[in-house]
């Protein structure tokens, strides 16, 4: 993939602290459709230059800056893409992630897919051949990288590339002791410690180890993730000892000291009564394969250092910032800590804190244009589904509302295997600055809440996980915080599906429902060869991923799992509906293709419903284009207007 490149000049707002003007009218629609100025920003290994992604002309573009003379270059993907991720291999060479926004037509591309190598200073030809991937820098090196490439036995090679010279300088493993291992874990040596494989055969997921590179590889453990707890090797610490995800004690997973002798988990390092670990929740400091750290997407982020020294520096943060804030840390090799502090009102604002002086100073802000002041809070909403089961949501309450009861919008997550989190949501803020309060409920079914709590949800879409939704509401409602009569459920993917459930199945408790791209026939949706979702166009796993689909929906080739799956299709039940729906889908989905939203609004034209009906031509799986989202906004605005009675319809 080319990477385009000009030059261009950084905003004077990168080393100066924002100034907010004096408050303004309310906040305009596109205030919240605008992208944050900038996002993901890094420094190079030796700080030097940071880079970050940024919008230019409807395309977001990688920009990398020199702070002292705050001149730069900005390097655009060809093909029309976006860049979506990247990462510092040298103080030269970038790892860069494109793709186009949406779910179109031709992301089915492996092209679209590709990573792309750039180089910043132009000293670099470095690309990995047969499509590597560059695991990271080698530490202590200023130039070596790990690349992993797919061998002819369907697993992982590992191999040191020389990134200035695009030189392969040693082979670390090319002989698998088990079929399909893709993912490998390494020591600080670069040894070989740990890889996860998978037998077609079995079914099961390997996990293969040794001590040392002197030592045989050794199957620790074999199991089907789909119906047995294990274990996951992800890192190496300091002291030469496997580090392990395992949710074998409580289904859910965190991290643990393998035993050497038992080859089991032993002395628990991090973990939470309620949540799971991800492996990309553990955090590397600069040049080390060891995890200095873990982040913890709970009710709301936490952190947690095993170096002292880093936890002072997180509690002097903490300390210095406004509290109820989140605060990641990254030490930059001149020994500062770059700061992103975020919170529920406050979009994001970068500091640099200074451990030696002890100072904190403002760097810049991602959406200086939005005030926290104007903002609604989240809170963490804990109730108690009808069937006994503790659950938890977040409510947003509009900031400026009058006491006493308000109008509420139920938004409901995709996925369904997913969930909402706390922090700033400008489509929640949207909803609340129109004087909507927001319930998202965190539903049977979603992740990173423990194996049991997910598969809870499976084959239960307009059952359980529904009952789920509407237990929340009730809550709110028996709270007092919400006014019965002003309740309207929306939603994209999955959540469009459950709004149209919840209108079907409580037609007293909803005024209206949203339904954005959301499946309306789960039988043509489990048997349809179209959507990416089922993987029916990828050239592997194809049972895997319809067995997968026929796990968490439904067994269409069941007479009676059929029926079920018939009588929770809104496109079947629409003469049950008798509230206004608002429907809205892109014409180039591939995920949700649009003949399930034309047939649901054929459904609802024949029953005499009302509703309204909007496609987007271009669009995919989810809505993008700037002027796409500022329409879609206003009409989501002037629909709550009309069904729940509050707010301007034209403001």
């Amino acid at each position: 993939m080319r990477m385009n490149v000009k030059a261009l000049l950084w905003p004077a707002v990168v080393l100066a602290t924002t100034v907010h003007a004096a408050d303004p009218a309310p906040v305009a629609v596109e205030d919240f459709t605008r992208p944050p100025e900038f996002r993901s920003v890094r420094f190079s290994p030796d700080g030097n230059r940071f880079a970050a992604i940024v919008e230019r002309k409807g395309r977001f573009v990688l920009t990398v800056v020199d702070p002292k003379t705050q001149k730069g270059q900005s390097f655009a993907a060809d093909r029309g893409l976006d860049i979506d991720a990247f990462r510092w291999l040298s103080n030269d060479v970038i790892d860069v992630d494109s793709i186009r926004l949406g779910v179109r037509a031709f992301d089915l591309d492996p092209r679209d897919f590709e990573t792309s190598f750039l180089s910043v200073d132009g000293k670099s030809r470095f690309r990995p051949l047969n499509g590597g991937r560059v695991l990271y820098r080698v530490p202590g090196s200023e130039s070596d990288v790990i690349v992993e490439t797919l061998n002819s036995f369907n697993s992982v090679d590992l191999a040191v590339f020389d990134t200035l010279n695009n030189e392969r300088k040693r082979v670390l493993i090319d002989n698998p002791p088990g079929p399909r291992i893709r993912r490998w874990v390494l020591d600080d040596k670069l040894v070989p410690r740990a890889g996860v494989g998978y037998n077609s055969g079995s079914h099961k997921r390997e996990i293969w180890m040794r001590d040392s590179g002197a030592e045989p590889w050794v199957k620790a453990l074999a199991f089907d993730p789909r119906t047995e707890r294990g274990y996951v090797p992800v890192a190496v610490d300091g002291q030469g000892e496997l580090l392990v995800l395992s949710n074998q004690k409580t289904g859910r997973d965190a991290l643990y000291r393998l035993d050497r002798t038992t080859k089991q988990p032993g002395e628990l390092l991090v973990g939470h009564d309620g949540f799971d670990i991800d492996r990309s929740d553990l955090v590397y400091a600069e040049g080390s394969s060891a995890p200095v750290g873990v982040v913890i997407d709970a009710e709301k982020r936490e952190i947690y250092w095993f170096d002292p020294q880093r936890a002072a520096r997180q509690r002097a943060v903490d300390a210095a910032l406004p509290a109820g804030r989140v605060n990641t840390l990254t030490t930059l090799r001149d020994g500062k800590v770059l700061v992103y502090s975020y919170s529920d009102t406050e979009p994001g604002t970068y500091y640099f804190y200074d451990p030696q002086a002890r100072t904190l100073s403002e760097w810049i802000s991602t959406r200086p244009w939005i005030r926290p002041a104007q903002m609604s809070k989240m809170e963490v909403l804990r109730y108690r589904a009808s069937d006994g089961q503790a659950m938890f949501g977040y409510f947003t309450r509009p900031v400026n509302a009058p006491a006493g009861p308000v109008p509420l919008l139920v938004w409901v997550h995709g996925g369904p295997s997913g969930r909402d989190y706390w922090g700033f949501d400008p489509e929640v803020q949207f909803f609340a600055s129109r004087g909507y309060a927001v319930f998202q409920p965190n539903f049977r079914g979603s992740t990173g809440m423990g194996d049991d709590f997910e598969t809870a949800g499976f084959r239960q879409w307009g059952l359980r996980m529904q009952d789920d939704v509407t237990d929340g509401v009730r809550a709110l409602v028996d709270q007092g915080r919400v006014d019965p009569k002003r309740v309207c459920i929306g939603g994209g993917s999955y959540g469009g599906y459950a709004a149209l459930m919840g209108v079907i199945r409580d037609p007293d408790l909803y005024r209206c429902a949203i339904d954005e791209a959301g499946p309306t026939d789960l039988i043509a949706f489990v048997e349809s060869p179209v959507p990416d979702y089922n993987r029916r166009t990828a050239t592997y796993a194809d049972a895997e991923m319809e067995d997968s689909l026929r796990r968490r929906i439904g067994d269409v080739r069941d007479a009676t799992e059929r029926r079920r799956l018939e009588e929770t299709s809104p496109r079947r039940l629409a003469t049950k509906i008798k509230v206004p729906v608002l429907l809205m889908y892109g014409t180039d989905d591939w995920r949700v293709p649009l003949d399930h939203g034309t047939a649901m609004r054929d459904s609802l034209q024949s029953a005499g419903a009302r509703f309204e009906w909007k496609s987007y031509a271009g669009e995919g799986h989810g809505v993008w284009d700037r002027q796409n989202r500022n329409d879609r906004f206003k009409r989501l605005e002037r629909f709550l207007a009309e069904n729940l009675g509050t707010a301007s319809a034209d403001r």
